[in-house]
């Protein structure tokens, strides 16, 4: 939203806005664009009679209504819904995820921040990918983290399960998981030092049972010399 002038502001439309960007922007990397991210996207739809989750000092008095709304009031970090948040044009979403306790459904999980969702998990990913087939030439990036109140017993379990109800959801719209060898080309173009460019630290999954990867990274060093 804009101002646009005394007493009336001007609604502008990002829905679309990466497919609308100049051509000469259309094929740069990912990591050179200007991404708008939210913080706990999901921390409108906190429900202020479930339990407390955080800060551990104050689970203890999640049955006190007091208690629970200081906590509501605290965690709500956003105010628009996560479709609102989309045709807003954010891209990137702070997803963290966490398990209620004692839910009769063994691998359903809830969104979190101090308190939990009302909405479930798998119900907010379906609603991301209805507006992801309105909106084909978007990139999303979904960052899901946390995992809290999830017990040992049961880890994998609800991990597969999640896994799986993505891959299924998401079918073809998810981007491929990039190969070593992608990787490897681009940490060599990287340059470190104190320039405003400069990566001096670089961290990747994809380094298990991977000598080549760290040798890379180290070299980039001799690049200062």
């Amino acid at each position: 939203m804009a101002t646009a002038g005394e007493g009336r502001t001007e609604r502008y439309d990002y829905s679309d806005w990466m497919s609308a960007l100049p051509e000469q922007l259309q094929n740069i990397p990912l990591w050179n664009l200007a991404i708008p991210g939210i913080h706990d996207a999901m921390s409108y739809d906190l429900d202020v009679n479930s339990s407390i989750m955080e800060p551990d000092v104050l689970i203890k008095l999640s049955k006190l209504p007091c208690v629970r709304q200081i906590v509501y009031k605290l965690a709500i970090t956003q105010e628009s819904t996560i479709r609102e948040q989309l045709d807003a044009g954010i891209r990137y979403f702070d997803l963290r995820i966490a398990r209620k306790p004692k839910d009769s459904n063994p691998t359903r999980v809830y969104f979190s921040h101090g308190l939990y969702t009302r909405t479930d998990v798998e119900t907010v990913l379906k609603d991301v990918n209805d507006w992801a087939e309105r909106h084909p030439k978007e990139i999303l990036i979904l960052a899901l983290s946390h995992f809290r109140g999830i017990d040992e017993g049961s880890k994998e379990q609800i991990h597969s399960h999640l896994i799986n109800f993505i891959k299924t959801l998401f079918g073809a719209k998810l981007f491929p998981r990039l190969s070593l060898p992608m990787l490897l080309e681009w940490v060599k173009k990287q340059t470190p030092g104190a320039g405003k460019t400069s990566v001096n630290i670089i961290a990747s999954d994809l380094v298990v049972n991977c000598e080549h990867f760290a040798a890379t990274v180290i070299k980039l060093n001799d690049k200062m010399l």
